[in-house]
C-alpha cells in the first residue's frame, strides 16, 4: 500500500457522483506500482519511454489483493453493504445492472432481495447490492374508517402534520430593509414532547378532532431513496463480475432464465436491463451489422475501381490476417476481446485494404503494360514494399503510447490500440507474402472459367 484516504459520511461513486450518509465510510487506497513482468514490460516499455529502469516492487496482482481484502471484510459483523471498486474508464456503472419495475414497494423489495440472493450464489459475481435501503425510523399514518366518515382524506392529514411541525407562512412583515416571513408553528416544546396522536385537526364545521382518532399511526422504517421510471417505482440490483470466471452477458442470460417470466407471473411487474454497459453490449451486437455493411461498401468501391468481381476479393483477403494479429496482441497483454477491440479491428480493415490495394493495383498496371504475372507481382512487391512498411511503422508508433503506457482513465482504450497495432503488424507481413499467392490463384481461376465458357460456346457452333 502506498497511501490511504478515509472519508466518513460521504461516498464518492465516481468523479462526478457522490452520496452522503451518516452510515457511510470509504477508504481510498493507492497501491504501489506493480513490478514489471514479461518481455514487453521489462525491455520494450523502458526503451520506448526512455526510462531505463524498472519501477515498481509489488509482486501480487491488484485483483488478488482486492479478493483477499473482500474475503476478510465479509467476515466482519455490522457491515450492511460492502463494495470494492476500481477506477475505470469507458462505460460507467456496474457490470450488471437490472431494474425491477412495479407499483407496490414491498413487492419490489421482495423481488430485489430474491435476485440479490440469487446473484450472490453465482460464481464470479461479487459486490451484489440493491438500492432499496432501509432508512431512518419514521411514523406512518393512514386514514381510518372514522376519518372517512367525517369527510377527511389523506391529503388533509398530511397538511395538518406539515403545518403543525414545519409551520405555515401566514404573512410577511418589513424589518428594516428586508421582508421577513412570519411562520405559524407549534413551539419547540410541543413539537418535541407532544405525541403525534394528540395533533389537533379542524374540520370544516369548526369541530376539532385528534389525529389518533381519525388515523392509524404506526412506527417503522422507510426507504432512503425510491427511484421511478415512466411513473412506476423502480428497484435496481447491481453486481460486479470477475472476467476470469464469467462475463456480464452470461450473468444477464442467467437472470433472464431465472426471472424472465416475472411479467407473466405477476402482471404489472417486469425486468428492465439498465446501465451504459448494457448499452455497450447492445452496440456490440450491432457491430456485426456494421461490419457487414462496411465490407459490402469496400467491395463495391473496389469492384468499381477494378471493374471486376474477383480482384476485390483478392484485396479483401488480407482482412482475416489482421484478425490473427488482434488475437495474438490480446493474448500478449492478457486482454479479453471486447467492444473497443472490435472498434479497433473495424478501423484496421481500412488500413489493411489500402496496403493490399496499392500492391494489387500496381501489379495490374504492370500486366497491362505487357509484364508476365509472376514478374509483375515481384516488381510490385519490390516497388511498393517501402510505402506499405512506412504506413505500418508510422501507424504503430503513433498508437504505441496507448498500447504500452495507457494508465488510469485512458487504460480502457488500450484494447482498441492493440487491435489496430498488432493486427496491422501481422497483416503487413502476410500481405507481402499471401496476397500475391492468392492473386495468382484467383487469376488461374479466372482463366479456367474463361476457357470453360469459351469451350461451352464453341460446341453449339460446331454442331451447326
Amino acid at each position: 500500500m502506498d497511501t490511504m484516504l478515509t472519508n466518513v459520511g460521504v461516498t464518492f461513486i465516481d468523479f462526478n457522483r457522490f452520496r452522503y450518509g451518516s452510515n457511510y465510510i470509504q477508504l481510498i487506497i493507492d497501491l504501489q506500482k506493480r513490478a514489471p513482468e514479461g518481455v514487453i514490460e521489462r525491455f520494450i516499455t523502458p526503451v520506448v519511454s526512455l526510462k531505463f529502469n524498472w519501477e515498481g516492487s509489488r509482486q501480487r496482482e491488484t485483483d488478488t489483493i482486492v479478493n483477499e481484502v473482500r474475503k476478510r471484510l465479509e467476515t466482519l459483523t455490522g457491515i450492511q453493504r460492502l463494495s470494492i471498486l476500481r477506477p475505470q474508464g469507458g462505460p460507467a456503472g456496474a457490470d450488471v445492472e437490472v431494474g425491477i419495475v412495479g407499483d407496490d414497494i414491498d413487492r419490489l423489495l421482495q423481488h430485489a432481495k430474491r435476485m440479490r440472493d440469487y446473484l450472490r450464489q453465482v460464481p464470479g459475481v461479487y459486490d451484489v447490492r440493491q438500492d432499496l435501503d432501509v432508512g431512518k425510523l419514521e411514523y406512518q399514518y393512514s386514514l381510518n374508517e372514522r376519518g372517512q366518515e367525517l369527510g377527511l382524506n389523506q391529503q388533509q392529514l398530511a397538511d395538518a402534520v406539515r403545518t403543525g411541525f414545519l409551520g405555515l407562512e401566514a404573512v410577511q412583515v418589513t424589518w428594516g430593509d428586508e421582508r421577513v416571513p412570519v411562520r405559524v408553528i407549534y413551539d419547540e416544546q410541543v413539537r418535541r414532547s407532544s405525541s403525534l396522536e394528540s395533533l389537533s385537526i379542524t374540520l370544516e364545521e369548526g369541530r376539532i378532532v385528534y389525529l389518533g382518532d381519525v388515523a392509524d399511526i404506526r412506527s417503522g422504517r422507510g426507504l432512503n431513496t425510491i427511484q421511478h421510471r415512466d411513473t412506476q417505482r423502480l428497484a435496481v440490483v447491481t453486481a460486479e463480475v470477475d472476467d476470469r470466471e464469467t462475463t456480464a452477458l452470461q450473468v444477464t442470460e442467467l437472470i433472464e432464465q431465472q426471472f424472465g417470466g416475472l411479467d407473466k407471473r405477476e402482471p404489472g411487474y417486469h425486468l428492465l436491463f439498465l446501465g451504459e454497459k448494457k448499452d455497450a453490449a447492445d452496440s456490440l451486437q450491432g457491430m456485426r451489422h456494421a461490419t457487414l455493411i462496411a465490407l459490402a461498401v469496400i467491395f463495391f468501391i473496389l469492384a468499381s475501381l477494378f471493374k471486376s468481381l474477383l480482384d476485390p476479393l483478392v484485396v479483401m483477403f488480407a482482412i482475416p490476417f489482421g484478425f490473427i494479429g488482434v488475437v495474438v496482441g490480446h493474448m500478449l497483454f492478457g486482454y479479453h476481446l471486447q467492444f473497443l477491440s472490435l472498434i479497433g479491428f473495424l478501423a484496421l480493415t481500412g488500413i489493411v485494404v489500402n496496403d493490399s490495394l496499392i500492391l494489387v493495383d500496381f501489379a495490374k498496371r504492370l500486366r497491362a503494360q505487357g509484364w508476365g504475372r509472376v514478374d509483375a507481382l515481384v516488381e510490385a512487391g519490390r516497388v511498393r514494399v517501402r510505402p506499405i512498411l512506412l504506413t505500418t511503422v508510422t501507424t504503430f508508433l503513433g498508437i504505441s503510447p496507448l498500447i504500452f503506457f495507457a494508465t488510469g482513465q485512458t487504460a480502457f482504450l488500450s484494447p482498441m490500440a492493440v487491435s489496430l497495432g498488432f493486427g496491422l503488424l501481422f497483416a503487413t507481413v502476410l500481405i507481402l507474402v499471401a496476397v500475391p499467392c492468392f492473386y495468382l490463384i484467383a487469376d488461374d481461376l479466372r482463366q479456367n472459367v474463361s476457357r470453360w465458357l469459351r469451350r461451352g460456346a464453341d460446341q453449339p457452333a460446331r454442331g451447326i
